[in-house]
């Protein structure tokens, strides 16, 4: 056995809460895959002792982390160096840590995203998109339509006055006006705007115990039959997300967030080791620890 593969890969996600996460499983089964001793653990700290735990984790060997809800932007303010991915979304995902200290940021979400979507929405129009949210999953979605060339872009949100459409990466194309605009979530629903062909999930809505709120409901139904619902969401067992229970009952094709999870966690491993380990071995481990 090289050197290299003798030293122990120790990897983790930073998040709050991260209690939820389905991450171990995918990456000890990458590290078994490549032959590589290591762990991968759950990191709950709030944003106050970000910095602090940096410090430590830098101190205890860590080689990289993931990042999740609520510091990708946080994280993102604190690398020194950021792949193009990162910087078209102002958010990392994937933070690999060199010997002196030094995070360099990565977004495993964009292409991750775009790989899921080419495969899974097929041969409809890809023109018209609707996003839920407006944090760093919903950057990163933004993007990879950009490059699928959509033409038409609306987001979703709570309170449109916290977030700027500044803050999205639009590329060499001049979205403006009614091709990308923002909205509040109800207000968007109640006025009545056409539901475009694609609608995707960057938001937790479905994940924990919490209730839906009405609009989801008269959003599916206004959806058209060749609609699709993709869920950055997934479940922790066989059944549906919540969200996708509500499009099929309208009769909405859907997937969740389990094999865009696979791919971004294949393509995180691949940074921080320089390694490519196939996505379904990821998929075939959350599947796994799923089941039991």
């Amino acid at each position: 056995m090289s050197p290299e593969l003798q030293v122990f890969l120790l990897l983790g996600l930073i998040g709050h809460p991260v209690s939820h996460s389905l991450s171990p499983a995918m990456h000890l089964a990458a590290m078994k895959h490549i032959g590589r001793d290591g762990d991968y653990r759950l990191i709950d700290v709030v944003e106050e002792e970000l910095d602090a735990k940096l410090t430590s984790m830098h101190r205890d060997g860590y080689a990289g982390f993931n990042v999740t809800i609520p510091h990708k932007r946080a994280i993102f303010a604190r690398c020194v160096g950021k792949t193009e991915d990162a910087v078209r979304t102002r958010a990392v995902n994937t933070v690999k840590i060199y010997p002196d200290g030094k995070l360099i940021g990565h977004n495993t979400d964009l292409p991750a995203f775009r790989k899921s979507l080419e495969e899974k929405f097929g041969n409809r129009n890809k023109q018209r998109a609707l996003i839920l949210g407006a944090g760093g999953a919903a950057r990163a979605a933004v993007a990879a339509l950009v490059d699928l060339e959509f033409q038409d872009i609306q987001l979703l949100v709570r309170n449109p006055e916290k977030h700027s459409l500044c803050d999205f990466y639009l590329g060499d194309k001049l979205l403006a006006g009614e091709t990308f605009n923002m909205h509040r979530s109800e207000d968007f629903v109640q006025e009545e705007h056409d539901v475009p062909q694609l609608i995707v999930n960057c938001t937790p809505l479905g994940q924990g115990s919490n209730m839906l709120p009405d609009w989801v409901d008269v959003m599916f139904k206004r959806a058209s039959e060749s609609a699709f619902f993709f869920d950055m969401v997934y479940s922790k067992n066989e059944l549906p997300t919540p969200m996708i229970e509500v499009a099929a009952k309208h009769g909405v094709a859907s997937i969740d967030g389990k094999e865009m999870l696979a791919r971004q966690a294949a393509l995180a491993f691949e940074f921080w080791t320089e390694k490519q380990v196939p996505p379904d071995v990821m998929l075939e481990a959350l599947k796994e620890v799923i089941k039991a």
